[in-house]
């Protein structure tokens, strides 16, 4: 899907309508007469508990200290709630609700069905907690695409529907038929102490045909891990534009860091004599080819700056893939063991980097779903001035000894225009709305095209008097700014469509233009079909944001 804006620029009044189009309007000088000042500030939300993991409340400014980068910084504000009760805010704007926003996402590629159904009565049994701590749940499913069983909620029918989808989805598991069978075939290999020419060729090329398989494997299950990477952050980024503080309760086996070591270690011990002559230097620089740690690392610096936390869980726990019944030498299963290890490890550090909580072995989601909500309602907040800074390290230490605190490890200050398109891509997914500033959306009629796609007008409207407007000598000027991303029934996203418009009105037209309405025409090119529309716009004076969505069916009249 792609957006085509009309190409020209141009101003016009239709009845009670200003209409501007045009995707790229040169953007004017705002004046000076009333200058804007941008308050940057970082929060860093701590959660502070004792020996036994219970919230510790009663804090004072004064017994955090706060380093950026290793250099201490002050604490320029600082708020704090305990057991859901918000104390005094020190900065302005910030919204009262401190609750945050949470998003339940199950790998249905992983668990097995009796432990999805176990996890599915933990949260079915604490889900008034989790909507009273909560300002919306949101459930997803992992499967070959990202599947969104249900938007952000405050219904609890809804979401108990939902999770009871995830205990009985049937999403096709990873396939670890060829891991096994390469597993027998490796262990099943015993070679003699006394080779002829002819076994020696013979051997090399069982060698170099398993390395052959082996590194097949492993590809795929990289290329699976990429997938599940991709996913993840496609949640994260969409949430990332709900106001406030987010979380993702992840259920899921983990992630390979090393995919194909456990096969890898064992060929290395059974042909590394023919090592050389197939092209392996060692087995470190086999393994490290295979690596994904920069997947893993990729997600926690996504999730840090927009301020995710993970809350990680496998419900199998820990266990040796493949069954120890299909495995039958101790090596093989001691080489399976460490690779579930290295997965449940992600999970952990994951949850850890990014301020949550990981539970891959001993309790249950039961534990764990206590430790989110108590951190869900009693943290400390703290913030201070980045300054010149982008991004930056942060960590967080008290000097009451004794205390264990989780909080996001590191910050970034993100350009406003990535704030906008991150609000419109939040209320694409998570279905949550805040048109504070009253945008409409007039639909034209869609025209059918000679490849069966269909390009659909559309008229966003903005209420004149819902805008912040400069004086500027004879007249008063402001500017729109504009994002629409659009999503197709199969969970594909378009890139995000950006546009900006400047609009003039005269003094002396001034109040007969506060009952009219600022437009913006444009575009969408699709295939047929349902197709879900996010809609941002931000007044530019007045730094606000306004976002919608919208469902269209091109194919049945938009």
């Amino acid at each position: 899907m792609i957006y085509r804006s009309s190409g020209t620029v141009a101003r016009r009044l239709l009845g009670t309508a200003i209409l501007l189009t045009g995707m790229a309007v040169a953007a004017q000088e705002l004046p000076s007469i009333l200058e804007t000042v941008e308050v940057r500030v970082v929060n860093v939300d701590v959660v502070i508990s004792d020996d036994e993991g219970r919230p510790v409340h009663g804090l004072q400014r004064g017994d955090f200290e706060l380093l950026v980068d290793g250099r201490p910084v002050p604490v320029d504000y600082f708020s704090w709630v305990a057991d859901g009760r918000a104390g005094p805010s020190e900065v302005d704007g910030e919204p009262a609700a401190t609750m945050p926003y949470l998003a339940i996402v199950y790998d249905g590629r992983g668990p097995r069905p009796v432990a999805v159904r176990r996890a599915v009565e933990a949260l079915t049994a604490r889900l008034d907690s989790l909507l009273a701590r909560t300002r919306g749940v949101m459930v997803l499913r992992q499967s070959t695409s990202l599947v969104v069983e249900q938007p952000m909620t405050l219904d609890p029918e809804l979401l108990a529907s939902a999770l009871e989808r995830l205990a009985v989805s049937r999403t096709p598991a990873l396939d670890a038929s060829d891991q096994r069978r390469l597993l027998r075939e490796l262990e099943g290999y015993s070679p003699s102490p006394v080779f002829g020419q002819r076994q020696e060729e013979i051997i090399e090329q069982q060698a170099r045909t398993l390395l052959s398989r082996i590194q097949a494997h492993a590809e795929q299950a990289r290329f699976a891990a990429e997938a599940s990477d991709r996913q993840l952050r496609a949640v994260v980024r969409s949430i990332a534009g709900l106001p406030g503080r987010k979380a993702v309760l992840l259920l899921s086996e983990g992630f390979q860091r090393q995919p194909g070591q456990a096969l890898f270690r064992l060929w290395w011990s059974r042909f590394n004599r023919y090592a050389s002559r197939l092209g392996v230097v060692s087995l470190e620089s086999e393994l490290g080819r295979m690596r994904t740690d920069d997947l893993l690392d990729r997600l926690v610096e996504d999730a840090n700056s927009r301020r995710v936390s993970f809350y990680t869980h496998d419900p199998g726990g820990l266990r040796v893939v493949g069954g120890s019944a299909e495995v039958s030498t101790v090596t093989g299963n001691l080489e399976l063991a460490r690779e579930a290890e290295i997965a449940l490890d992600s999970l952990v550090g994951l949850a850890r980097a990014t301020g949550g909580v990981g539970r891959a072995r001993g309790p249950g989601l039961g534990s764990l779903l206590d430790d989110m909500l108590n951190g869900f309602g009693s943290f400390y907040s703290l913030g201070f001035d980045p300054g010149e800074l982008e991004r930056g390290r942060v960590r967080v230490r008290l000097r009451q000894p004794g205390l264990r605190t989780r909080h996001l490890r590191r910050f970034e200050v993100r350009p406003v225009a990535r704030q906008l398109e991150e609000a419109t891509l939040a209320t694409l997914l998570t279905e949550v709305q805040d048109n504070r500033l009253e945008v409409a959306v007039e639909l034209g009629e869609a025209e059918r095209q000679e490849d069966d796609t269909y390009f659909v007008p559309l008229l966003i409207k903005v209420p004149m008097a819902r805008l912040a407007l400069l004086p500027d000598r004879a007249r008063h000027v402001g500017r729109l700014s504009f994002v629409v991303i659009a999503r197709s029934v199969d969970g594909g996203l378009s890139q995000p469509a950006v546009g900006e418009v400047s609009i003039e009105i005269a003094n002396a037209e001034l109040l007969s233009a506060m009952g009219r309405i600022a437009g913006y025409r444009l575009w969408l090119r699709t295939r047929g079909g349902e197709q879900s529309v996010a809609i941002g716009v931000r007044d530019e004076v007045a730094r606000q944001d306004a976002t919608l969505r919208l469902v269209l069916s091109p194919s049945r009249g938009a």
